[in-house]
């Protein structure tokens, strides 16, 4: 018996327009960076400065995006999905670890485009047969 907890997300790389943040107040920073509801912003307050806190923390919920048009200073911060990098989390409770859970998945996975490859090599010698007028005899 194994039980897998398994998640996918995206790796998002933020930009903070640092021209566009130094118009900002302090309190207008502390208010922008409260509206994040994953916390993937903070406000530093040795030098007043907002920082990326955790790039993973990221999530698709645009309230920044909002809260820069309420303040009138859109574009303050750019969240771009890395298209090369995601993260996959893995936890299990049961038999077999994370590592093996993965390992068999990816077998099995190679296992069946192998097959999808077999069946195209088929499929296209079977066209050029036929376009050359070869028979199965």
């Amino acid at each position: 018996w194994c039980l897998t907890y398994y998640s996918y997300r995206v790796f998002c790389a933020g930009c903070l327009l640092q021209a566009l943040m130094d118009t900002l107040t302090l309190e207008e920073k502390a208010d922008w960076v409260a509206c994040w509801p994953s916390k993937a912003v903070k406000l530093n307050a040795t030098t007043g400065q907002i920082e990326v806190e955790d790039h993973e923390l990221y999530q698709y919920d645009d309230e920044h995006l909002a809260k820069e048009i309420a303040m009138g200073k859109p574009g303050l911060c750019q969240v771009i999905q890395k298209m090369d990098t995601f993260v996959f989390t893995v936890e299990a409770s049961g038999a077999l670890r994370p590592e093996v859970i993965v390992m068999n998945a990816l077998d099995v996975l190679i296992g069946k485009i192998n097959n999808l490859q077999t069946a195209l090599d088929a499929e296209k010698n079977e066209q050029a047969d036929a376009e050359f007028g070869f028979t199965g005899l």
